[in-house]
């Protein structure tokens, strides 16, 4: 209990501190929100974001092994900005060793 005050009171003394800095280009608390949005939450981690919700729809329909193959390919390709071969073959081969170790060694059956 006295950590989450102490840290409620820093959380304050922080954002106070920091709204009497000026920062160069920013006018307005509407535009200090939108560059705060931007610096907090890059559209790399949006996109991500909606690839993991995607995921989360998709592992039922399209069960494991086809939703997690989409999955690791769209993620390495966005995050990666690799080639579609490299994702591929990367994408492939890690989720043949995540299949065969639950399958295997831990005698797991994947949804």
């Amino acid at each position: 209990m006295l950590s989450t005050g102490v840290m409620v009171v820093s959380l304050a003394l922080v954002i106070f501190g920091n709204r009497k800095l000026k920062v160069q280009g920013v006018t307005g608390f509407a535009d200090e929100l939108r560059t705060a949005a931007r610096m907090v939450l890059p559209r790399v981690i949006l996109i991500y974001i909606g690839i993991i919700l995607i995921y989360m729809v998709t592992i039922e329909p399209l069960h494991f092994i086809a939703s997690s193959f989409l999955f690791m390919f769209t993620s390495i390709t966005v995050l990666k900005g690799g080639g579609l071969v490299r994702s591929l073959l990367v994408s492939a081969v890690m989720l043949a060793c995540i299949y065969l170790i639950f399958h295997f060694f831990f005698r797991i059956v994947l949804p």
